[in-house]
């Protein structure tokens, strides 16, 4: 008859049969457990199904709080002790919500979530586009589904845009091409040597007509940025004002190379031809030299080989004596020296240890490894000086706070949120205390705000790269005068 139950114990089973008693197409059996009797079963009478999950979800608070762990035992610790048991799955949907409006962690067993069924997900992902339009996952279900024509290729294009790569690569191109012959059309067409007869300057000519065109790509780079201001809600601080110097300064840069190279050459296609090489040269080839003689003269061992290492030290300490991996441990933290010692096949302040001295044991190779970085930075931002796409970028992205030093930021502020971190939970583990209310409100947070560059990168190089071109340009002139 299967009448011996594994599971519940002998109050919800009595509840069990007393229940089913009176149905006339029973078959006789009686349940039976060998757990005890346990704790009686409680009946509560609701006003109505969200009047039921509302009790349900203050029960599970009570018992969490600790309120009842004296009389019922201390069983009930965790979230995964509780389970809600229902007849039919569409009941789940009113638990769901009190659940989540309680921020209690639940997972539906046997059945369907209401919150993971697509309809409910593309509804929810409108909503929250709605009310920010910076939310990446909402925008990526909400233009896909349901199918539009948009593809991965389509979604790449929009999100692999970079604006920085347009003012230092593509702004330049474009300046090059419509003034490198501003002299050399005059030249071909014998109206240069007329106008030098008649005592006219070529240099007001190449200036002027320089500076028309610069005007014409520095506006275009200027509307494009106020737009996507106006766009992103981004108020025009001096931050977004550096943003604009910048631009300016590097397209007066490449103003300066470009008549230059008007002033150089003969032919338009001598001009065009100079104008091409010193762009791919600018923007290709001298970033590329840099990287490479910095990676030879500076070499940085890879990230990925201290993760490694850092993960042997603490893989390898399962085959340990245990007392050997804590006074490894106690050598760097001597306040947990007194703890009680190890016993039994595991405990977490081993466990911890074990971690703790995997960390310990790249921490010098850690930190040569960031000032390595650090210098390659350093040497980085001087020799940018003698390519303005370089330094633009290196400007560019230490603005957006983007760049290596930014990087290298946040990492210390994640090392010392660990820090916090351990501060706040080693008193209970190694003390072997538990968890008190105020434990939970001096739970330590992450503070996500991005601190200013320290030594911001100046603009004056630009400027010195600017009226070198100039000067450059002025010599070559009155050389052919």
């Amino acid at each position: 008859k299967l009448e011996q139950n594994y599971r519940s114990t002998s109050a919800i089973l009595r509840a069990a049969n007393n229940v089913i008693g009176p149905n006339p197409k029973l078959y006789p059996k009686t349940l039976f457990s060998e757990l005890g009797e346990g704790e009686p079963v409680r009946v509560v009478d609701c006003d109505g199904e969200e009047h039921e999950a509302e009790r349900v979800v203050a029960r599970i608070q009570s018992l969490r709080a600790g309120g009842e762990l004296l009389a019922i035992g201390s069983q009930y610790k965790e979230w995964k002790d509780f389970s809600v048991l229902y007849r039919a799955n569409h009941q789940a949907k009113v638990f769901e919500k009190a659940f989540r409006r309680a921020q209690i962690p639940y997972k539906v067993s046997g059945g369907q979530s209401f919150f993971d069924r697509a309809e409910i997900k593309d509804l929810c992902c409108w909503l929250r586009l709605l009310s920010n339009n910076d939310d990446d996952p909402a925008f990526m279900r909400s233009v896909t589904t349901p199918k539009r024509g948009i593809g991965h290729t389509t979604l790449q294009a929009l999100g692999n845009f970079d604006f920085a790569f347009v003012l230092c690569a593509l702004a330049p191109l474009a300046l090059l091409v419509l003034a490198h012959d501003a002299l050399t059309r005059e030249r071909e067409s014998g109206r240069f040597p007329l106008l030098l007869a008649q005592g006219g300057s070529a240099g007001p000519l190449l200036a002027a007509r320089v500076t028309i065109r610069t005007l014409a790509v520095g506006l275009t780079c200027t509307l494009v940025f106020g737009l996507a201001c106006a766009r992103l809600h981004i108020p025009l601080t001096a931050e977004a004002l550096g943003w604009l110097a910048a631009t300016w300064s590097h397209l007066a840069a490449w103003a300066g190379l470009t008549a230059w190279i008007a002033a150089a050459t003969r032919t338009p296609t001598a001009s065009l031809a100079g104008a091409l090489t010193l762009w791919i040269a600018q923007v290709v080839l001298l970033p590329a030299l840099l990287n490479l003689s910095l990676a030879t003269a500076l070499p940085v061992r890879e990230g990925l080989e201290l993760t490694v290492r850092q993960r042997q030290e603490s893989h390898a300490a399962w085959d340990k004596p245990r007392a050997e991996t804590m006074e490894k441990f106690f050598v760097h933290n001597p306040d947990w020296s007194g703890t009680p010692p190890v016993t039994g096949r595991f405990a977490w302040k081993w466990y911890y240890a074990m971690q703790q001295t995997g960390d310990e044991s790249v921490a010098a190779a850690s930190a040569a490894y960031r000032e390595n970085l650090r210098a390659r930075q350093r040497i980085t931002a001087r020799l940018a000086w003698l390519a303005p796409a370089a330094y633009a970028q290196l400007l560019f992205s230490q603005r957006a706070g983007s760049d290596l030093d930014a990087h290298l930021a946040y990492l210390d502020r994640v090392r010392a949120f660990h820090a916090e971190l351990r501060a706040y939970f080693y008193p209970m583990v190694f003390a072997d205390r538990n968890l008190t209310p105020a434990d939970y409100a001096a739970f330590p947070h992450f503070r996500t705000n991005v601190p200013s560059p320290p030594d911001p990168l100046p603009l004056w190089p630009l400027f010195v790269l600017t009226f070198s071109s100039v000067a450059a340009t002025g010599f070559i002139l009155r050389r052919q005068a």
